[in-house]
C-alpha cells in the first residue's frame, strides 16, 4: 500500500514538472524567445570563432551552453548545431570529431528524455528504425575492426564512427522528432545555411584571398583543387553533396510553389547554390539534375515522368560518349591514357568499386570491419584510393550483407515515405534525397559531418512530415491541410 502511494506521489511530481515545462515552453514559443536564444547562440558562436580558437575557454563555454540548450530544448539545440555545422572546424578532439560535434550527445539525451516523458507516444516510421539499425550495424563493424586490427586502426575506426555515423543518425532522429508537430524551422535553417555556404565559397572563388586571408578565413578549408570550387569543405564533391538537398527543395519551390513571394525567395536561394554546383565540376549535380527532373515530372504527372526518364536514357546513350570525350580533354585530373574518354578519377572509382566487391565476396556475412577498406584496399586491387567512393557499397564490404541490405532498405523506405508528402515540398525533399543517394554512390558524403548535418536534418524533417501525411487522424496531430509552422 505504501509503495502504491509512493508511486502516485512520484507520478504526481513528474506531472507537475511536466505541466510547468509545457507552460514555459508555450510562453517561449508565443513570445518567440526560443528563436531569440537561437539567434543569440549563433551570433555568439560566430564572434567567438572569429576572435579565438576552438581550444580557447570561451569556445568551450559556448559548447557547454549549446549542449545545455540541446538538452532542455532539443529543437533549438538542433537549430544551433545545423546553423553552425557547415563551416570548417578542426578535429581537435578526435578524428572527424571537433568540439562542436559534442552537442549531439546532449541533443540525443534530450530527445530520449522528452520521448520517455511523453510516455513514448511518438511513433517514428520504419525509416527511422532502419537508420538506428544502420548505426547499430556499423557499431558492430567498429567492434569487428577492434578485434581484427591493431589499436591505432581500431581507435581510428571508433573515432570515425562517432562523426560519420553517430552524428548523422542522431541529427536525422532529432530532426524527425522536432518536426513531428509540422515545424519547418530546422528545414528553413538548413536551406539558409546552405545558401550562405555557397555564397562564401563563390566569393572566395571570384576573388581569391577575399575570405581565405581575411578575418573569416576560419570558415573554410582553403585547399586548391585546380579551378574546382570548394572551401567550407575540403572537397568539391562533398560541397556539392552538402548543397544537393537544399538546392532541390529551393528549386522545386521555384517551379511548383503557388505563392509568388515564396517562389521569388526560393529563386534567390537557389541561384548561388546552382552556380556552386556547376563550379564544383562534380558528377553528382549532373546525375542529380537528371534524377531531379524525373522526380518533379513524375510528381506532376506520371506519364510526364516516364517520358523524361526515357528521354534521359536515350540522350545519355547518344551524347554520353561525346561528353566523356570532351570531359577527358578538359578535366583537370587528365586522361587515363591518350585518347581515353575517361579521366583518371573515373577509372580509379571503377577499380575501387571492384576492390570493394572483392572484399564483400571474401567476407559476405560480417564484412571486413568498419573502415577496413583503408587498410585492405591494396590487397583487393585498389592501391590508390583509401575509400571505395560509394557509401552504399562500403556497407557491404565493411559490415557484410545484412548491414548492406539495411542500407538499401533505408534508401527505399525513406524514398517511399518522402513520396507521401503532398505538394511541392514533398517533391523537393524526395528529389533532394534521391540526389544525395546518387552523390553517395560516387563519393563519400558520410565521411563529412558538414554534409550530413544539412542533408540528414532536411531528410529527418521530411520523414516527420511523411508520418503526419500518413496518419492525419491521430489526435496529437494537426490536419495536414494546415500550413506547417515555423516554430
Amino acid at each position: 500500500m505504501a509503495s502504491t502511494v509512493g508511486d502516485r506521489h512520484v507520478r504526481g511530481v513528474i506531472d507537475l514538472y511536466g505541466a510547468m515545462w509545457s507552460a514555459a515552453r508555450a510562453t517561449s514559443i508565443r513570445r518567440h524567445l526560443d528563436i531569440a536564444v537561437e539567434i543569440t547562440m549563433v551570433i555568439a558562436w560566430f564572434v567567438i570563432r572569429t576572435t579565438t580558437s576552438v581550444d580557447d575557454v570561451a569556445y568551450v563555454l559556448w559548447v557547454v551552453a549549446a549542449g545545455a540548450l540541446a538538452l532542455v530544448a532539443p529543437r533549438s539545440g538542433l537549430v544551433v548545431f545545423v546553423a553552425t555545422s557547415v563551416f570548417f572546424e578542426p578535429d581537435n578532439l578526435a578524428r572527424t570529431v571537433g568540439s562542436r560535434e559534442l552537442v549531439v550527445v546532449p541533443l540525443a539525451i534530450g530527445v530520449i528524455v522528452r520521448v520517455a516523458a511523453d510516455r513514448f507516444h511518438w511513433r517514428p516510421g520504419a525509416a527511422i528504425w532502419l537508420a538506428l539499425a544502420l548505426a547499430a550495424g556499423t557499431a558492430l563493424g567498429v567492434a569487428h575492426s577492434s578485434i581484427r586490427f591493431d589499436d591505432e586502426v581500431a581507435l581510428h575506426a571508433a573515432q570515425s564512427w562517432l562523426g560519420n555515423m553517430l552524428v548523422p543518425i542522431t541529427v536525422l532522429v532529432a530532426a524527425a522528432w522536432t518536426a513531428r508537430d509540422g515545424s519547418l524551422r530546422v528545414l528553413v535553417v538548413a536551406i539558409g545555411v546552405g545558401v550562405v555556404a555557397a555564397i562564401v565559397c563563390l566569393a572566395e572563388y571570384a576573388a581569391p584571398g577575399s575570405i581565405s586571408t581575411g578575418s573569416f578565413e576560419w570558415v573554410g578549408f582553403w585547399k586548391t583543387f585546380n579551378g574546382r570550387l570548394a572551401g567550407t569543405i575540403p572537397s568539391p564533391n562533398a560541397l556539392s553533396a552538402q548543397l544537393i538537398v537544399p538546392t532541390a527543395v529551393a528549386l522545386t519551390a521555384v517551379l511548383l510553389a503557388r505563392d509568388v513571394r515564396l517562389r521569388v525567395f526560393a529563386l534567390v536561394a537557389a541561384a548561388p547554390m546552382l552556380v556552386a554546383h556547376y563550379l564544383t565540376f562534380s558528377r553528382s549535380p549532373l546525375l542529380g539534375g537528371y534524377v531531379f527532373a524525373v522526380v518533379v515530372a513524375w510528381r506532376v504527372r506520371r506519364a510526364l515522368g516516364i517520358l523524361v526518364l526515357v528521354a534521359g536514357v536515350i540522350a545519355a546513350a547518344l551524347f554520353l560518349p561525346t561528353y566523356l570525350q570532351i570531359r577527358s580533354q578538359s578535366a583537370l585530373e587528365g586522361g587515363v591514357t591518350p585518347g581515353s574518354i575517361l579521366v583518371a578519377s573515373d577509372a580509379y572509382r571503377f577499380r575501387a568499386w571492384g576492390a570493394a566487391a572483392n572484399m564483400w565476396a571474401d567476407a559476405p556475412l560480417i564484412g571486413q570491419g568498419y573502415l577496413a577498406y583503408k587498410e585492405l584496399a591494396d590487397t583487393y586491387g585498389d592501391p590508390v584510393l583509401g575509400s571505395p567512393h560509394n557509401d552504399w557499397l562500403r556497407l557491404f564490404a565493411e559490415e557484410g550483407t545484412v548491414v548492406g541490405l539495411i542500407g538499401l532498405l533505408f534508401i527505399a523506405t525513406t524514398a517511399r515515405s518522402l513520396a507521401r508528402i503532398p505538394g511541392w515540398l514533398g517533391t523537393g525533399l524526395l528529389a533532394g534525397f534521391a540526389g544525395y543517394v546518387v552523390a553517395a554512390t560516387f563519393n563519400n558524403p558520410l565521411l563529412f559531418v558538414r554534409v550530413s548535418a544539412v542533408a540528414f536534418a532536411l531528410i529527418g524533417v521530411g520523414l516527420a512530415l511523411a508520418e503526419r501525411a500518413r496518419a492525419p487522424s491521430a489526435p496529437d496531430r494537426e490536419p495536414t491541410t494546415a500550413p506547417p509552422a515555423l516554430h
